[in-house]
């Protein structure tokens, strides 16, 4: 596997210095360039985060400069190319009105006007990205911590809502996950996306090299959540990628061929996981093994049935039922060329 600098910083997206970690190296290619471009949206990120205290909108900051701020104490060291806000299902629409106000666009589909069409977007999918057109910073806004409900609903509300710790940061007291509920979300994360990017197992390995982890207070997040199959996983990248490096746990769940198949996307050199309809298919099939929970696997299976691009059509009415029909119309309209 060709892992150059160019693909480690373009095709799995890790900043100079985390390259230099990875490969052993003392290169300092990082330019006073990118270290501003850093700041600058440091800068955009505080601004953001500002705003939304003095709205009271609720908010709590998924990886990015806190999780590099964790792991490196350095909020630039780690690479990101944008922030992953995540807010309260009833703030989603003041958020989005906030962000519009600071010059950010929908990047995808203009968020909606209509109540029944928030509500509608809200059921389907469980982020929307904004964009400022001329600083390119990237919002994420999420409403669902995981795109699918990876274990009963209830579980993961209470493990969430026990596992939100403060910390300061820019002259703000900003919400982010605790160590051991962030090292799952991380997992969960990486392996819902097949670990395609190198990025996030870096972030776990070094997690597990420098902090102290309650190992107790983990094992029970994902013992309640049934994540077994998902560490496993995570183990055969470390494996691979990390061989002398710390792993965790593990009951040893026959993950072989799961494992398997999330190193080959991670190696192979397109990153689009979806670059082929066969690889989409074996994603879907990949994605429906990793957790037991049967809610889980009807969410996975909503990929068939719903299609996100169909959202931006604001001529279909507010319907689910409407939504679920469209999908093999809109389908086959957008291949023939009548659809973009």
């Amino acid at each position: 596997m060709d892992l150059s600098r160019e693909i480690l910083r373009n095709r799995h997206r890790l900043s100079e210095r985390q390259i230099d970690d990875f490969l052993g190296e003392s290169t300092n290619a990082e330019n006073q360039q990118d270290r501003l471009l850093g700041m600058q949206r440091i800068g955009a990120f505080i601004e953001v985060t500002k705003a939304l205290c003095e709205q009271n909108i609720w908010f709590l900051n998924l990886k990015g400069p806190l999780l590099s701020q964790r792991i490196y104490g350095d909020p630039t060291y780690r690479a990101f190319r944008d922030f992953d806000l995540l807010v309260a299902p009833k703030d989603v629409n003041r958020t989005m009105q906030l962000l519009e106000r600071h010059g950010y666009q929908s990047t995808e589909f203009a968020w909606p006007q209509s109540p029944k069409k928030q509500k509608i977007t809200l059921h389907f999918i469980n982020q929307v990205e904004m964009i400022h057109p001329k600083s390119g910073v990237m919002i994420e806004v999420h409403w669902k911590l995981f795109s699918t409900r990876i274990a009963n609903p209830k579980t993961i509300r209470r493990l969430f809502e026990g596992s939100i710790e403060s910390v300061e940061f820019g002259g703000q007291t900003l919400n982010r996950l605790s160590l051991e509920f962030e090292l799952f979300y991380l997992i969960v994360h990486g392996g819902n996306h097949a670990w395609f990017r190198l990025k996030w197992l870096v972030d776990i390995h070094e997690i597990l090299k420098r902090e102290e982890i309650h190992w107790d207070t983990f094992d029970r997040i994902i013992s309640d959540c049934n994540a077994h199959r998902q560490v496993d996983i995570c183990n055969d990248m470390l494996q691979e990628f990390f061989p002398n490096g710390k792993q965790f746990p593990s009951k040893k769940n026959d993950t072989h061929n799961l494992g398997s198949f999330a190193i080959e996307q991670c190696k192979q050199p397109e990153g689009d996981p979806h670059i082929s309809r066969l690889n989409t298919t074996r994603l879907t099939l990949y994605r429906w093994k990793l957790f037991p929970h049967w809610q889980h696997k009807v969410d996975v299976t909503k990929v068939i049935t719903f299609c996100k691009t169909d959202l931006k059509y604001d001529w279909l009415p507010p319907s689910r039922f409407v939504y679920y029909l469209f999908r093999p119309v809109g389908y086959v309209l957008r291949a023939i060329g009548v659809l973009k």
